[in-house]
């Protein structure tokens, strides 16, 4: 496995425990990890605005308090995948996740206020990593 993959996985759970704490995530280091993956994996470029487009759609039918520090990350995990199976089965993934996320957080647990929605991301990539749709 490339380095990328553990490097992002590293930092996908850094990110995710500064947002389940502090519920802000410093935008310089996801855009930074954001250029780092694409100039390491640039024939991703396409999944990663599908990503992108995938994570809008959500926010709209949503309007969840997503922030841009979410669709980074979604960019991020989409620059990750390297085919069109890969994208699908991200997409299928991520819809399910966020589904049983929210009902956890909010039904479960009864969670009240902001939910941090990228521990959910990093699940999605652990996820889609364990299966082998992450190269």
């Amino acid at each position: 496995m490339s380095a990328i993959i553990w490097i992002v996985l590293g930092f996908l759970l850094i990110i995710s425990i500064i947002d389940w704490k502090f519920k802000k995530v410093p935008s310089i280091f996801l855009t930074c990890c954001l250029f780092l993956v694409v100039f390491m994996r640039p024939q991703n470029l396409i999944y990663g605005v599908l990503a992108i487009l995938l994570m809008l759609l959500v926010y709209d039918l949503d309007k969840s308090r997503t922030g841009i520090a979410d669709f980074k990350v979604m960019a991020i995990i989409g620059l990750m995948i390297s085919s069109n199976m890969g994208f699908f089965n991200l997409a299928i993934v991520f819809s399910l996740f966020q589904v049983f996320y929210i009902f956890l957080m909010r039904k479960a647990i009864k969670y009240q206020g902001e939910i941090p929605f990228i521990p959910c991301l990093l699940a999605v990539y652990v996820a889609l990593l364990l299966v082998g749709w992450v190269a």
